[in-house]
């Protein structure tokens, strides 16, 4: 798959559904803005509240592929056997990706 196009648009067009998990408000608050302001007509599922980590396991229990720039949500993906893409943002996202899953993960 060419992920240098938006990832979310190319796992949509091949039939995912797309969720919206977050652990912590900072990450809800700052993800319902970025859906408002560069999704806004697009589908996607999100919860209601901050998740548990068991409830964000078991939401990464019933997924296929994980995109994210936040670490952990790349460990646990990648420890429920999900396919594991990360957005770039910070150099420990990088040698994570380097180190771990021995191959290039960047979107």
């Amino acid at each position: 798959m060419n992920m240098s196009l938006d990832p979310i648009e190319e796992y949509k067009a091949l039939g995912y559904e797309i969720k919206f998990l977050w652990t912590t408000d900072t990450d809800r608050f700052e993800t319902i803005e970025y859906l408002a302001n560069c999704m806004p007509d697009s589908e996607y599922v999100i919860p209601c509240e901050e998740l548990t980590l068991g409830a964000f396991i078991k939401e990464l229990s019933m997924c296929d592929v994980v995109v994210s720039g936040r670490m952990h949500a790349l460990i646990l993906g990648n420890i429920n056997g999900c396919e594991v893409k990360s957005w770039e943002v910070s150099n420990k996202i990088k040698t994570f990706c380097k180190e771990y899953l021995y191959e290039d993960v960047t979107v």
